[in-house]
């Protein structure tokens, strides 16, 4: 086989399509604010009738909203800073990390809490990450407010 051939067959790695380039968005806000118990059915099913009627009002979070493409979600995250994170109550998002020509993707949907990735100063190897939203989705934003 002539060299010429053997790049024909050799394997090359999967990527994602990519079209134009369009900066990341900014998730939108609504002021909406959602009982957490009334938007996570398998939340809600971790509490009997009667306690989960006393701890509805109680679990009360704001409501973002995300169509799909690629997100910034650091201003949620820091808005999250001190709580638990985001809570996934509708949708798909992927989490994508590059490091040098390898991905890894991690898939997130409802009932999942999205935490920030770790940022360390001391990283020796350069990479990437980017949120991805595949399927529209709302995410409870699990502040300091809402742990208190």
């Amino acid at each position: 086989m002539t060299p010429e051939e053997r790049e024909l067959f050799e394997p090359v790695p999967l990527r994602w399509p990519r079209g134009p380039r369009v900066p990341p968005r900014q998730p939108g806000s609504t002021s909406l604010y959602a009982y957490l118990l009334d938007a996570d059915d398998d939340l809600a099913e971790e509490f009997d009738i009667r306690s989960r009627v006393s701890a509805r009002q109680l679990t009360t979070a704001r409501v973002l909203e995300a169509d799909v493409g690629e997100h910034q979600l650091t201003d949620w995250f820091e808005a999250a800073r001190g709580g638990l994170g985001l809570l996934v109550l509708d949708g798909l998002v992927a989490f994508e990390m590059r490091v040098g020509d390898r991905a890894a993707t991690e898939l997130l949907g409802a009932g999942d809490l999205l935490e920030p990735p770790i940022q360390r100063s001391e990283e020796l190897l350069e990479h990437t990450s980017c949120w991805r939203v595949l399927w529209p989705m709302r995410l409870a934003l699990l502040d300091v407010e809402f742990s208190d």
